[in-house]
């Protein structure tokens, strides 16, 4: 099974402004994907294992990243994908520097082309049970009252 239905979708999602890559990649092979290969047109994805352990980076007494530095956060084991041809099993991430970004994220995630991926909704969803006890303001839903500005959204 592949995305491949969904691949141009996924495409249009990793190259909103907010996009902090996503994890997946084929079954007992996750892999991070920070974003397209911009010479390919997004046709393929580069992934990192995030399994993989690197050397802590040397830093100075004065804070100062030490020589070498760049070379010990770089992989030398990029995996090279198809986006047709990964798994549907797969998180997409992102990232919004304030709430002005986040409701720029939002209007652009609601025009994505194709199928959706993934759905911006206005309130978190109203469900029994002890995750979602509607009767508890220190729950899950976000602060409780949901008039305050600052309570998350669902994503």
């Amino acid at each position: 099974m592949c995305i491949r239905d969904s691949a141009e979708p996924l495409r249009a999602a990793l190259r909103l402004p907010q996009s902090a890559g996503m994890l997946g990649g084929r079954p007992r092979a996750a892999l991070f994907f920070p974003g397209l290969a911009a010479r390919d047109g997004g046709a393929d994805v580069y992934g990192l294992d995030p399994h993989t352990v690197q050397p802590a980076l040397a830093v100075g007494d004065d804070g100062a990243l030490g020589p070498g530095a760049a070379a010990s956060v770089a992989s030398r084991d990029a995996k090279k994908l198809a986006v047709d041809a990964l798994d549907p099993s797969l998180a997409l991430a992102f990232y919004c520097a304030d709430r002005d970004d986040f409701l720029d994220f939002v209007g652009r995630a609601r025009a994505l082309p194709g199928a959706p991926l993934f759905e911006v909704v206005d309130a978190a969803p109203r469900r029994g049970g002890a995750c979602f006890d509607d009767d508890d303001d220190d729950d899950a839903s976000g602060g409780g009252g949901g008039d305050d500005e600052d309570d998350w959204e669902v994503v």
